[in-house]
């Protein structure tokens, strides 16, 4: 039987009760058939667990009040023609939308917890490599930095020493430390001026590698 067929026939069996007292007890039973479809039955067996139409209805009807006017005799209940069924006037039809499984929440974060050690250590992996490789770029950056600044101050001590060396009338060697000074200077200009485009390069490259490798990990931390 299926779930609009029930609940029809239960209405028509509790006619006679006040409207507001139908429409309670045809939600119940709604939400009840909802919760056993959500432990796994089909809508069918829902249905058939509950119970006949004719048991439940007359549980509801014992459980009222007597009356002074019965109820007038319900005649042979034969199957409705439910494409023309109308519901009777301020009445509207629970919502029949089975409800998203519960068990699908559990089973994912059974399954996250199972895979934990597997996309744990590849989490921490990638975090490992990522930033290794910004340590890495980093130690490059303030060694060229370093050399660049060196080569300047090496232009210094070679006029300090090419100075000394005319003063103690050492005139070849200090054109030596002249020569020097000039390579040592050329080199610094020029190490001054490619190092905004070395770091920036380095950085940026390093920024791709860095984000390709930790799409890479989630990836396969998602598939584990």
């Amino acid at each position: 039987m299926l779930r609009i067929t029930f609940l029809a026939d239960l209405k028509d069996r509790l006619y006679g009760m006040p409207q507001e007292e139908i429409e309670e007890r045809l939600s119940f039973y709604n939400e009840m058939i909802n919760d056993r479809m959500e432990e796994g039955l089909s809508e069918e067996e829902a249905i058939e667990a509950i119970g006949p139409v004719d048991e439940i209805a007359a549980q509801i009807l014992s459980s009222l009040p007597a009356e002074p006017a019965p109820a007038p005799a319900a005649e042979p209940v034969t199957v409705p023609d439910y494409a023309a069924y109308q519901p009777m006037p301020g009445y509207e039809m629970p919502s029949y939308e089975e409800k998203p499984g519960k068990s699908v929440n559990g089973v994912k974060t059974a399954l996250l917890l199972i895979g934990f050690p597997i996309w744990g250590s590849l989490l921490i992996a990638a975090a490992a490599v990522v930033f290794s490789l910004i340590i890495c770029v980093l130690s490059l950056v303030i060694s060229f930095w370093a050399v660049a600044v060196s080569m300047a101050v090496s232009v210094i001590a070679c006029a300090v020493s090419a100075v000394c060396s005319f003063i103690s009338g050492r005139a070849l060697l200090g054109v030596a430390w002249i020569g020097a000074g000039l390579f040592c200077a050329g080199l610094a200009i020029l190490l001054f001026l490619c190092g905004g485009v070395v770091t920036r390069g380095l950085l940026a490259a390093t920024k791709k590698l860095a984000g390709g490798l930790s799409r890479l990990f989630r990836r396969k931390g998602g598939r584990s």
